[in-house]
């Protein structure tokens, strides 16, 4: 066994020198709050032999530790909005209409219908990565690839990668039988304890999403970014009086705005850079 330590850096540094490090057919990613369960590197590898991916997310099942056992959490109801027709702000991606979790054509990640809350015995079903906490990557597939490191958080970096593995021709898979419990707590490499800094960082990441699928020439829409970007608000709005344990909900806004700053300064980078390239080129040649 290779143990490797991380000195400075990120979430995602962290995740980039396991991805550089590691050896084998088969990339497993497991959180330091997460217990996998006896079968969870047997369950990831036989998901591998019988289809050809080149991505799996595994089940996170919430829990606290009791002692030395660990306690699941009831899950509770999934109330978030799906896509359906007359939910266009919800439009998947061409090509991710049946996934779990994808990308909508507004930049940004979305959730079909889980099976975990439906009366079906399915335990297998395409999906984008949905949790860092118990996914694994062929390692063929995500050759070349790395996590995103300019955010801290690294909110939706699974998913982004994911998705290129997914555009080179690699099926992305959500198996239920891959199971992890995910200790809930305060604080962690990517949780500070839920302060205000947190809300803004996170909700900032998750619209920056948007531009970063711009910088990889993926088709989202700013039609359907804009549309949604009030909606997203209004949810954020509608559910403050409810978050009395979460103080600072409210900072999601804040975060919102931050987020759109940052991506336009990073559009607006990017376009002055090729118009100076552009002069170049024909001053040169």
């Amino acid at each position: 066994m290779k143990i490797i330590v991380q000195e400075s850096g990120y979430f995602t540094h962290a995740l980039n020198m396991g991805l550089k490090n590691a050896g084998g057919d088969i990339i497993l990613f497991l959180d330091d709050d997460a217990i996998a369960f006896p079968d969870w590197i047997e369950q990831h590898i036989k998901t591998y032999q019988r289809r050809k991916v080149g991505a799996v997310a595994g089940m996170v099942i919430p829990a606290k530790l009791v002692g030395n056992r660990e306690k699941t959490l009831k899950v509770s109801r999934d109330k978030r909005a799906y896509y359906s027709p007359w939910r266009v702000w919800l439009r998947p991606l061409e090509g991710l209409e049946n996934y779990r979790t994808y990308f909508g054509k507004n930049g940004l990640v979305l959730y079909g219908r889980s099976p975990m809350h439906a009366d079906s015995k399915v335990e297998e079903f395409p999906s984008l990565a949905g949790s860092g906490a118990n996914m694994s990557f062929l390692a063929e597939a995500v050759r070349g690839l790395s996590f995103d490191t300019e955010t801290i958080l690294g909110n939706r970096n699974e998913q982004l990668i994911a998705l290129q593995i997914w555009r080179r021709g690699y099926k992305t898979i959500g198996d239920l039988k891959a199971r992890v419990y995910h200790l809930v707590h305060e604080a962690s490499l990517s949780r500070w304890g839920h302060n205000w800094r947190w809300y803004v960082e996170w909700t900032a990441e998750e619209v920056l999403t948007f531009f970063k699928l711009k910088k990889l020439k993926v088709n989202v829409k700013w039609t359907y970014f804009i549309i949604y970007l009030p909606i997203f608000m209004y949810r954020i709005l509608k559910k403050v009086p409810t978050s009395k344990k979460e103080p600072f909900y409210m900072c999601r806004i804040i975060g919102v705005l931050y987020g759109l700053a940052l991506g336009f300064k990073w559009a607006l980078s990017d376009y002055e850079e090729g118009i100076i390239f552009k002069k170049l080129k024909n001053f040169y040649f």
